[in-house]
């Protein structure tokens, strides 16, 4: 009876540890717990991820100087915490699933890519802040024939192209902060089915010999045009292009929406689409800023190809110094793919509403300093009509 009770008193308190190990997040010898904590230091990376299963979370700690090269694992799921991190070398991820990014300072080696991913799936990355060597020439994210993207509520800085999408589909780019860019914002090549909302551009300062456009689309040549991708509410303010579909041969995309998108440039185009079919333009502010050398308006070739156009409000504000910029008017359009982009991993929401680091539409236009008070004519906030398509709500 009494080596019962020992036993039993054994294995209750075994029990009692196998809880508390639960919550803390730490093993018992012999004893898988799911979800666990580790830390993952510069010089335990090869370790900490091949104990890493699916639902941990791993912990960076320190300065990663060292160029990283992870490939052909499926994470299942886990979460790497980089909040604590610096990352200096550049990650690269090939042929990796179902990991989730969150946090930390990365920086792009000198021309390199800040964060590479290819021939990859439901891969998220969140609340990261991705700089420049100083020089402009380095890029943040860099994704390349990949499915389920997800980069949301994240700053680049000083970089010369903040994010690369390249033959990439399903994929949701969102919340976002592009500034002191040297040449694009964000390029979208060769892709499908994407969304691309509330992303802002500011501060640009174009690299000698290269014009900067805030979102840049282009097909390839012999591959199916670029098609269902949506731009909603984003924001392009100072001199650059803003938002723009290129051909290759005047056949640049199908299918494409502009929707709610607030375009203040000095540059020759705010919105452009050469060669667009059975495209949606309704919503979109357009200002041509007071030192614009031109007049820049909306420009898209293939009309009567099934395009459709709203109210597109148009201010050339040329000459008029000494008065700010009109208020963004975000819209509520749903598009189809909501909540079917991006990784499985992360927060499919693409709203203003949910951000957590991205200033006001108020803050944004007031990066723009040297305007004075408002103008009568423009210090009303403009109300703009809805155009009535499925999907877009009034």
């Amino acid at each position: 009876m009494a080596r019962i009770n020992r036993d039993g008193m054994r294995l209750w308190r075994w029990g009692v540890r196998a809880v508390q190990a639960a919550i803390l997040g730490l093993a018992l010898p012999g004893m898988a717990v799911a979800g666990q904590v580790m830390v993952m230091t510069p010089e335990t990376v090869t370790t900490a991820l091949a104990a890493a299963r699916p639902g941990d979370t791993i912990r960076m700690e320190g300065v990663f100087a060292n160029a990283m090269l992870w490939r052909n694992r499926d994470f299942g799921g886990v979460t790497l915490d980089a909040s604590a991190a610096t990352i200096t070398g550049g990650l690269r991820m090939v042929n990796v699933q179902n990991i989730r990014f969150s946090g930390g300072d990365w920086r792009a080696p000198g021309t390199g890519d800040a964060i590479r991913i290819e021939n990859s799936a439901h891969v998220s990355l969140g609340d990261v802040l991705v700089s420049g060597s100083g020089d402009r020439l380095g890029a943040g994210v860099r994704v390349l024939r990949s499915s389920h993207i997800t980069v949301r509520d994240s700053r680049f800085e000083g970089l010369r192209n903040s994010t690369i999408l390249s033959s990439v589909t399903d994929s949701l780019v969102t919340r976002n902060r592009f500034a002191n860019g040297g040449e694009d914002g964000m390029k979208i090549l060769d892709s499908q089915r994407l969304i691309a909302s509330h992303n802002s551009c500011t501060g640009f300062a174009p690299l000698p010999d290269y014009h900067a456009d805030c979102i840049q689309l282009w097909s390839v040549p012999a591959n199916p045009v670029q098609s269902d991708i949506y731009l909603l509410n984003n924001l392009a303010i100072g001199p650059q292009q803003a938002f723009v579909s290129f051909d290759p041969d005047d056949f640049s995309a199908t299918r494409l929406t502009f929707v709610g998108n607030y375009a203040a440039t000095t540059s020759p185009h705010t919105i452009t689409c050469l060669g667009c079919t059975d495209s949606l333009f309704a919503d979109n502010m357009l200002i041509v800023m007071p030192d614009a050398p031109w007049a820049a308006a909306m420009k898209i070739t293939g009309s009567g190809s099934g395009n459709v156009y709203g109210d597109n409000p148009y201010f050339d504000l040329r000459g008029q110094h000494g008065i700010t910029l009109p208020d963004p008017v975000f819209s509520s359009f749903t598009p189809s793919l909501a909540g079917l982009v991006g990784s499985q991993w992360d927060d499919r929401s693409f709203g203003l509403a949910q951000a957590t680091s991205a200033p006001e539409p108020a803050s944004w236009v007031m990066l723009m300093a040297g305007f004075g008070l408002v103008g009568s004519a423009l210090r009303r906030r403009v109300r703009r009509k809805r155009v009535g398509l499925p999907g877009c709500a009034a």
